[in-house]
């Protein structure tokens, strides 16, 4: 008897935890939905020396950046954290993408590029077959808006 009550604490706990996490994701998708995605209104000098007109206005479309936030929160916020911070966000493996510090390049054509192929001998892959066209510029869009921001 003594070993059933015991298992069904154990499942219990499971369960607790379980809704934990639950509760856990839908708060942080609830975030992201309430949070504007617009593209932040002040950015870092370095953001003004980087002027990149292969961008294209999509980047400043709020309903661009608003599902580009959504694709980020679902695909890419494992490695680079829900606030794109990288290991220094609640995440941790993929690079900071708010700061001005960009390994592989930050223009819009430079992201675009890193997101459809990823990057050879990093934990980045290709996402172009997983997300398609639409949600790979959707995506581009929002990082290249959050990009300098840090």
């Amino acid at each position: 008897m003594r070993v059933l009550a015991e298992m069904e604490l154990g499942r219990d706990r499971r369960r607790a935890g379980l809704c934990a996490l639950a509760g856990l994701a839908c708060l942080a998708m609830a975030i992201l939905v309430l949070v504007p995605a617009s593209a932040p209104a002040q950015k870092n000098e370095a953001a003004a020396q980087v002027a990149d007109s292969d961008a294209p206005s999509t980047v400043n479309d709020p309903a661009t950046l608003k599902a580009g936030k959504k694709v980020f929160a679902v695909h890419c916020s494992r490695c680079h954290g829900l606030t794109a911070l990288g290991s220094l966000g609640t995440s941790g493996a993929g690079p900071n993408l708010r700061d001005a510090e960009w390994l592989h390049g930050s223009s819009y054509q430079d992201i675009l590029r890193i997101v459809n192929e990823g990057v050879s001998g990093k934990t980045m892959n290709s996402w172009k077959r997983t997300l398609g066209t639409e949600r790979v510029e959707q995506v581009v869009a929002y990082v290249y808006s959050i990009r300098f921001t840090d």
